[in-house]
């Protein structure tokens, strides 16, 4: 479990037969399968061994730098997705963020005409964004965006869901290129059951 988890940029996976309720600290609560490995506030920061975080390949060291102490703080919540494949683990972090979620026609628009330079300026190489729209989690409108990865060869999804006025959560599944399809599907299949508190 190497360099999976330091995509901030960055839930949960299809609903199964042995699916599991998660209750997380962030305030929600999501149907996971059993094959999922979730590790919350409370296990990461207990268990901080359990992920190395100094092994990380792929991902800048300046990203690296101020992501690692927010996982090892627990100030993100992460799920291990199945793989069966060396190197980089499909996954999904869940952050809790100050702002405002893009919520009408213009902001929408703005954002995602800005999105890809802002992206490409962060991880230092063109960053492709392949979907940007507001989705529907039950009643509440979110704002989904779909991009190239922080590790070459990846790709994120992620929805900015509004818990309050000023604050959000940042679901964000990142997974292989060659997986994004069946992850993606997987991803916004869990995502129809995540409920806020």
């Amino acid at each position: 479990m190497k360099s999976l988890i330091f995509l901030l940029v960055t839930l949960l996976y299809s609903c199964s037969i042995n699916a599991e309720v998660i209750s997380s600290s962030f305030g929600f609560s999501v149907n996971i399968p059993a094959t999922w490995t979730p590790y919350t506030l409370d296990e990461i920061k207990n268990n901080p061994d359990f992920i190395d975080m100094d092994n990380v390949e792929g991902l800048s060291a300046e990203l690296f730098n101020k992501v690692k102490p927010m996982i090892l703080s627990g100030q993100v919540e992460l799920f291990f997705m199945p793989d069966s494949s060396s190197g980089f683990s499909d996954n999904v972090n869940v952050i809790k963020q100050p702002g405002k979620v893009p919520g009408n026609k213009g902001e929408i628009e703005s954002t995602c005409k800005s999105l890809p330079g802002q992206l490409s300026s962060m991880f230092k190489r063109p960053m492709k964004m392949y979907k940007c729209e507001v989705r529907n989690i039950g009643n509440i409108a979110s704002f989904y965006v779909e991009f190239d990865g922080a590790i070459v060869g990846t790709r994120s999804m992620m929805y900015q869901i509004p818990k309050s006025n000023n604050v959000y959560l940042a679901v964000t599944a990142t997974v292989k290129d060659s997986r994004s399809v069946e992850m993606g599907e997987e991803f916004d299949t869990v995502m129809k059951t995540f409920e806020l508190n």
